[in-house]
């Protein structure tokens, strides 16, 4: 019936809800953490979204999931799982990138990236990739500290230029250093 449908998509609603405020309990971050130690905070994230996301879903598709497919589910729901999983997302996708924005380790970011990657691919298993979301904040952000060490490299090399610093000369080796070349037989 028509009140019983509606109570349920109530209760969805309802549950998504209290799922996304006691997340949110959890993942208050410090904004000074976020930009002091950006590394850390990302993982943490990364981390935290993975474990508490992976558990709304699959406890909102064992309760309320009758279907096998996911065409069937968004039928069933009208897409509120899918609107809750792409809000939440998006919500990622924006703190990830203002924090990566501060890490300028190539190192730190490949292992950040790789660590989101095994988070969506975590969530690929409940019908959540976002992998290919990934891949541009990284891109960007590759590139901007590529391009500040490439700017800082060809200041540093202009200075010295203009200066006539040009270092120590190179040792000019002598042949008797060097030994007497030998030719393979």
């Amino acid at each position: 019936s028509a009140a019983s449908r509606s109570a349920e998509v109530r209760l969805r609603f309802e549950f998504l809800d209290c799922r996304d405020a006691y997340i949110s309990s959890l993942s208050a971050e410090d904004p000074v953490a976020l930009s002091s130690r950006p590394y850390q905070s990302s993982l943490k994230l990364i981390e935290r979204c993975r474990v508490n996301w992976f558990d709304v879903i699959t406890q909102y598709k064992a309760i309320f999931a009758s279907g096998e497919g996911v065409l069937q589910e968004l039928d069933e729901d009208g897409g509120i799982l899918a609107r809750w999983v792409s809000g939440k997302m998006i919500d990622f996708m924006i703190t990830l990138n203002k924090v990566i924005g501060s890490i300028d380790d190539f190192g730190a970011l490949s292992n950040v990236l790789e660590q989101a990657m095994k988070f969506g691919l975590s969530l690929a298993r409940v019908g959540a990739d976002f992998r290919p979301l990934l891949m541009e904040p990284f891109k960007g952000r590759v590139f901007d500290v590529m391009s500040d060490y490439w700017h800082q490299a060809a200041e540093r090399a202009r200075g010295q230029l203009v200066a006539g610093d040009w270092g120590a000369p190179l040792p000019i080796p002598r042949l008797a250093d060097i030994g007497t070349p030998t030719r393979p037989a």
